[in-house]
């Protein structure tokens, strides 16, 4: 596994332009094709909710397939905290909830930005700079496109409290990782996303039975 620090660079700088698409990048080994718009912030008292809905969020490209639409969004509160995540697919919200109850976002922000990283570049619709991915980020991948877009979500709200919530890094974590959660974890994500790997093959299964019986009945008919 090696994520391209200078693709998912692109598809972070893009979700937090305000306004540009990209489309048909990899930035795993796996070559897991994605079309990525730029989420959409909202400004509340107690913090910043990032939307990644319709407009604004993550396709899996699949060439002679319908792409793959990828919805997600989540709160950063002023405390560093995040709350609400959300992916319209259960598994990656299970998934990115255990992971940000894992891993403290600010101990996570407070690593990149104490190095004087440029963060106020991420949000420019003309240059950003090369990030590398968020630290731990990779556990989230296992070689499916979900594990690709579950790093990459987590590597834009991560990227997102950074640009727009730098100052959360001088708060204390509150709390560090108990030995032996990461692997109990990354097994449970892995026994979820088999099962569901193995219910999308079975509908695909089920479609290519479908249209295979209706090529059938059209010769039929033509002769």
């Amino acid at each position: 596994m090696s994520i391209n620090n200078r693709r998912l660079s692109a598809c972070v700088g893009i979700a937090l332009s305000g306004g540009l698409q990209i489309k048909g990048i990899k930035f795993t080994s796996w070559k897991h094709e994605f079309n990525i718009k730029a989420v959409h912030f909202e400004y509340l008292e107690d913090g910043i909710k990032i939307n990644g809905n319709k407009k604004h969020h993550i396709s899996h490209h699949r060439s002679f397939k319908t792409d793959q639409q990828v919805y997600y969004a989540a709160k950063v509160k002023n405390n560093g905290e995040i709350e609400g995540i959300w992916v319209n697919n259960e598994s990656s919200t299970i998934i990115l909830k255990n992971w940000f109850e894992t891993f403290d976002l600010r101990a996570i922000v407070k690593i990149i930005t104490q190095d004087g990283f440029q963060y106020e570049l991420l949000s420019s619709p003309i240059f950003w700079p090369q990030i590398e991915a968020a630290a731990n980020t990779d556990l989230l991948l296992d070689g499916t496109w979900r594990g690709d877009v579950e790093c990459l979500i987590a590597n834009i709200l991560i990227y997102a409290a950074v640009c727009k919530m730098p100052e959360i890094a001088n708060d204390p974590p509150t709390h560090f990782i108990p030995e032996g959660l990461v692997e109990k974890l990354a097994f449970e994500s892995k026994i979820r996303r088999d099962y569901q790997n193995r219910q999308e093959e079975e509908l695909d299964k089920d479609i290519l039975f479908d249209v295979s019986k209706m090529e059938e009945s059209e010769n039929i008919i033509k002769l």
